[in-house]
């Protein structure tokens, strides 16, 4: 089986248990370094793409702190999953169905301005 038919299998059975609900140790520390020392205010101004961001696990804390977030995987079930959080939470953070690899177009037909 492959990447994209595990990990879909994998969101699609075991819904928000498929990945863990909050962001992992490394990107806390990651972000500190990086972005805390910006003030607040300044966030906003500050894009961050996610790459392979799942159901959102480490996406939700990054809009959370108000930063211009964005996100995609390659597995659909999981992007329906974080667009539940995001309602949930009610975030900022846009997951998209972006292709990891391949044309740069999502499945809408635009182009996708990250690659």
């Amino acid at each position: 089986m492959d990447a994209k038919s595990w990990n879909d299998a994998t969101y699609s059975a075991q819904g928000f248990a498929a990945q863990r609900l909050y962001p992992n140790e490394e990107l806390l520390r990651f972000m500190r370094r990086n972005f805390f020392g910006v003030p607040r205010a300044e966030h906003g101004k500050i894009k961050i793409l996610k790459a392979a961001c799942g159901s959102g696990a480490n996406l939700w804390m990054i809009a959370r702190e108000g930063f211009d977030t964005y996100g995609f995987d390659l597995s659909p079930p999981a992007i329906t999953l974080y667009a539940e959080m995001r309602k949930l939470l009610v975030l900022a953070a846009r997951p998209s169905r972006r292709r990891c690899a391949g044309d740069g177009v999502d499945e809408d037909g635009e182009r996708d301005q990250h690659w």
